[in-house]
């Protein structure tokens, strides 16, 4: 997939770190809605904050049977509660043991359990209930993706669609927005490029100009994305055309792509090395440089492999010269960043 986004990798779910605080109170101000519940604490609520806490711990620890039967032990003791600040707090578990079996290669045990999740619990009144769900459904989404089972990973995404297209709440929106972002790489895994690059367009031009930070991020992704295909439908049409006019279109509209999803997300080494590809291919060399050596200083030797990956797609004599640069910049990189340790 080279430099096109992953989405399991970027989004950033915080139902974690949520946890482990040990308070509900985060809970509530994450996702933006006050408690369906104004009592105080009970016995039941205190108990569920901490067997999340020493789950989350083990979890964190890198102790993943461990913190499979500690969740165990917390779900079947909690998961009939009335609560609704527990039973929060159960799915969330949940969630989080569904992801401990996939650290340790349950993959039919973690599938099982989001798909359970996301069924059961997307027809809820509640906000954080439907939130898990819609990241049950999502990790589903990327987990079929990756094993190369794409109806199912388009259904994942679907699913979110299907449910919760008509929220307008900030934090579910991005929700919608990363299913948009999950189908668009369906499609491009497929090699269906006109398509994908048209769910891009549907999801850019949608939430644009929605402010919130996180449906900011999916925008800036589909951005790169979305440059990144034109780039190499660009590099097929150049080999029929060479620099024509249509190819020099192309570039231009590729690079413009990119320029914005940098301005939305200046340091992602993905948008860095997109825009220094379409930078390189419209002679932009010193703007390039500029930012190829950025996406390797920030990404490493993963982002200097990826980088030259690029010229494996549509392969044009200009690839030649593009791998030249890339190998003296990654060489650049690493010089430097010896001389600092030293």
């Amino acid at each position: 997939m080279s430099l096109l986004a992953n989405p399991k990798k970027l989004r950033i779910v915080i139902l974690s770190w949520v946890i482990v605080v040990a308070s509900v109170i985060s809970v509530w101000m994450h996702f933006g809605v006050a408690p369906e519940t104004s009592h105080p604490r009970s016995e039941e609520l205190k108990q569920a904050i901490e067997l999340s806490t020493r789950s989350l711990k083990l979890v964190h620890g890198g102790e993943f049977e461990a913190a499979v039967i500690s969740f165990n032990d917390m779900i079947d003791r909690l998961e009939h509660a009335d609560e609704v600040d527990v039973q929060v707090l159960v799915a969330a578990a949940r969630l989080e043991r569904a992801k401990a079996y996939g650290e340790l290669a349950l993959t039919v045990e973690m599938i099982a359990e989001l798909d359970k999740l996301s069924h059961e619990l997307s027809g809820s009144q509640f906000h954080r209930l439907q939130y898990i769900a819609a990241e049950a459904s999502l990790i589903l989404g990327d987990t079929f993706t990756e094993q190369g089972r794409y109806l199912k990973g388009d259904a994942a995404y679907g699913r979110v669609i299907h449910h919760f297209d008509a929220t307008t709440r900030p934090q579910m929106q991005a929700q919608v927005a990363w299913a948009y972002f999950g189908k668009g790489i369906v499609l491009d895994e497929q090699k269906q490029l006109d398509q994908a690059r048209e769910i891009y367009s549907q999801l850019i031009r949608r939430f644009e100009n929605e402010q919130h930070k996180d449906i900011q991020v999916v925008v800036a992704q589909a951005l790169n994305n979305r440059s990144y295909i034109v780039l190499r439908q660009g590099k097929g049409l150049w080999a029929k055309q060479k620099n024509s006019p249509d190819v020099q279109k192309m570039w231009a509209e590729a690079y413009l792509d990119a320029v914005r999803a940098n301005q939305i997300v200046p340091d992602d080494p993905y948008i860095l090395g997109t825009l220094g590809y379409a930078q390189f291919l419209m002679s932009a060399d010193v703007n390039a440089e500029k930012s190829l050596r950025a996406s390797m200083e920030i990404g490493g030797e993963k982002f200097y492999e990826l980088l030259l990956s690029d010229a494996t797609h549509n392969t044009i004599e200009l690839d030649m010269a593009y791998v030249q640069l890339v190998r003296k910049l990654w060489f650049e990189v690493q010089m430097s960043s010896a001389e600092d340790k030293t």
